[in-house]
């Protein structure tokens, strides 16, 4: 991030406190170029948090304020549009009596954050089992949800464990067989969806009953989930740092599920450093369990210190690199990390951008989800696949 950004990297971090220090946040507002406050708390997601912890701060520019307002209203506005998506998707799911998950959203919203407003989204993550996947999409689709996953080559190539849905109310649904991405994934780290739902829990989110993963799965798969991306989206740190004070986990169930699925390091990786920047209350001895090599744990504090997630734009750092390319391992977590460099090297060159690429709903970009490609059939024999996979 550059000089003049610093300002704006401070007071995102510092937004994540639960007590802003409001008379710190007044002096960086006094010293920096705000300018770009606004766009880099859209990329850390962390619109609802920068809005409360400057509420009341002298000294903001009344166009850089105003934009905050107004992000912060749509963010509440979908809100309830996801909630009201919810009630459709229990209509038509809930008829069946075939289990099905609400994760991330609105159930983080209900026991993590406690309050609307703070942890905003825009989609709703559903968890459905392989033996009624099928079935649910199809129940879905008769109740108004529209597939916009089109690129059958792609997805069947990859075997990818979720499609995306949207409703004509503009909510787009992100529903998953598996919670892990893909094959080459699936290969290396042990989940069963089966067991998540066995696990799970009922809960009550804005008067509608649901069911969602139990706290320490919700830990782990936070973790896991924010590891895809490298882990550097503020709202991600926030996310297990409210999960732990709120919704806390078993820790020895942490580190023995964790162990056990082969994320040890996944989530090691992502507790360190919500510890460091978001101030996650996340014993000692949990990071010494799972982190057990001590060179590799220095390693990651030392990535975190040079390349701060506050700092992140999108463009990517050695730090998200490194957890973006975790895998059980060191050594094969190094392997895909060198991997990794290489594409982005090739990625750079064809392109002349280093940006990370994270739209995968363009219908016009070939390496797109939403680009319409495959023969007739190529959904059933996705949805037939699904069940032979490992």
């Amino acid at each position: 991030m550059r000089g003049h950004l610093k300002p704006v990297a401070r007071i995102l971090r510092a937004s994540l406190s639960e007590s802003p220090d409001r008379e710190r946040l007044a002096r960086l507002v006094a010293g920096g170029d705000m300018s770009a406050l606004v766009e880099a708390a859209r990329y850390h997601r962390v619109i609802g948090l920068v809005h409360r912890a400057l509420r009341g701060v002298p000294g903001l520019d009344d166009n850089v304020r105003a934009r905050l307002d107004r992000f912060h209203r749509q963010g509440l506005v979908a809100h309830l549009h996801v909630l009201a998506t919810l009630r459709r998707v229990r209509e038509a799911l809930d008829p069946t009596g075939s289990p099905w998950l609400v994760v991330k959203g609105p159930a983080l919203v209900e026991l993590a954050y406690r309050q609307a407003g703070l942890r905003l989204y825009q989609d709703l993550d559903l968890i459905i089992p392989r033996p009624s996947f099928a079935g649910s999409l199809e129940r879905l689709e008769t109740s108004g949800f529209e597939l916009v996953d089109r690129n059958w080559e792609l997805i069947r190539r990859l075997m990818i464990g979720e499609l995306v849905a949207a409703h004509e109310s503009g909510i787009e649904l992100d529903i998953h067989w598996d919670v892990r991405y893909d094959r080459e994934i699936r290969r290396v780290v042990s989940i069963s969806t089966d067991e998540l739902a066995t696990r799970s829990r009922a809960v009550t989110v804005n008067g509608i009953p649901i069911r969602t993963l139990d706290a320490t799965d919700t830990l782990v798969f936070l973790a896991f989930h924010a590891t895809k991306q490298g882990g550097d989206k503020l709202i991600w740190l926030k996310d297990l740092e409210r999960t732990i004070a709120n919704d806390p986990p078993s820790w020895p169930d942490v580190v023995e599920r964790s162990r056990e699925s082969g994320l040890a390091l996944f989530v090691g990786a992502m507790l360190l450093r919500a510890r460091r920047t978001a101030g996650a209350a996340v014993p000692e001895e949990v990071l010494t369990e799972l982190l057990q090599n001590r060179a590799w744990r220095s390693a990651l504090s030392a990535l975190d210190r040079v390349f701060p997630p506050e700092r992140s734009d999108g463009f990517g750092t050695p730090a998200t690199l490194v957890v973006r390319s975790m895998r059980p391992g060191v050594k094969s977590t190094l392997a895909t990390a060198s991997s990794g460099l290489r594409h982005r090297a090739r990625r750079l060159l064809a392109t002349g951008t280093a940006r990370r690429d994270e739209n995968q709903d363009d219908p016009d970009d070939p390496a797109s989800r939403a680009f319409p490609t495959g023969e007739p059939g190529s959904r059933e024999r996705y949805l037939e696949e699904v069940m032979l996979e490992p």
